[in-house]
């Protein structure tokens, strides 16, 4: 397929899924910064403290975007119910967790001036 065979509507929607995944890839990064983890460890199935409280943010800040499906798709994880759990928990870190709290703000901050 050439250039000129690539319709507007194809080329639209090319750059909307590009959009989309790097507003999910800043998320990732942003959260990996305040938790002091890395994406690779946000994306994995890492177990310590760090890598999940990010990947937790990471998934319910990208829920409020995107479908559950979709956002476990880019997780990795095999369904939308991980996406949900992880926004229940995310949910309940943010009101208990001061910690927690802070760095969502943070993380929040950082997303708003991108």
């Amino acid at each position: 397929m050439t250039l000129s065979e690539i319709s507007t509507a194809d080329l639209t929607e090319e750059l909307s899924r590009r959009m989309r995944d790097n507003l999910v890839s800043d998320i990732i990064h942003a959260s990996a910064d305040a938790f002091g983890t890395t994406e690779a460890q946000i994306l994995s199935y890492d177990r310590t403290k760090a890598p999940v409280a990010a990947r937790t943010l990471a998934m319910a800040l990208a829920q409020e975007k995107y479908t559950l499906g979709h956002v476990a798709s880019l997780f990795n994880r095999q369904d939308h119910t991980t996406i949900i759990a992880a926004k229940r928990r995310a949910d309940v870190l943010t009101r208990r967790c001061p910690d927690f709290r802070a760095k969502a703000t943070a993380v929040l901050q950082r997303l708003k001036k991108q």
